[in-house]
């Protein structure tokens, strides 16, 4: 199963396991307080992990966070949670992946500066060429260019 869809699978059991506590007959608060704690703290994890501190998805989830004992927080909690299973599911993140991308070929980048620096000139060749390479195809899927099967600098 690739990341994406082990991120949709837990958005998906975040929202299933939402109403969980407050459909049970509540036989101790304390145990329906420990199960909504544990559901939102996962769910604001996987949201900063996921989306990052920055995003509204969030910013939204933790300003209703502070209403956690409170019977209203659950339906803009379970909202701003479908809306980012929505968002992720649907591509609307592409942001993410091309920071996530960016650094990856940075790093790189700074490896084979490294090689260069050190005299193994080739290796770092190499390097460089395969993110430039990926650079591009990348480029030109973004803008819909179509490549030949093996393609050319030219």
């Amino acid at each position: 199963m690739g990341i994406d869809q082990r991120v949709i699978s837990r958005l998906d059991e975040l929202i299933a396991t939402s109403t969980k506590p407050l459909r049970e007959d509540f036989p101790l608060p304390e145990s329906v307080a420990i199960a909504v704690d544990q559901w939102a703290v996962s769910t604001l994890s996987l949201l900063r992990r996921v989306f990052g501190e920055d995003s509204e998805h969030y910013g939204k989830f933790s300003e209703e966070y502070d209403n956690i004992y409170r019977l209203r927080f659950m339906a803009p909690a379970v909202g701003i949670l479908r809306a980012a299973r929505e968002d992720y599911a649907n591509g609307y993140l592409f942001d993410i992946k091309q920071l996530v991308v960016a650094e990856v070929f940075d790093d790189l980048l700074d490896q084979a500066q490294y090689l260069f620096e050190q005299g193994y000139h080739q290796p770092a060749a190499v390097l460089a060429g395969g993110v430039l390479e990926d650079s591009l195809r990348k480029l030109c899927s973004r803008r819909n260019i179509t490549l030949p099967s093996k393609p050319k600098l030219s």
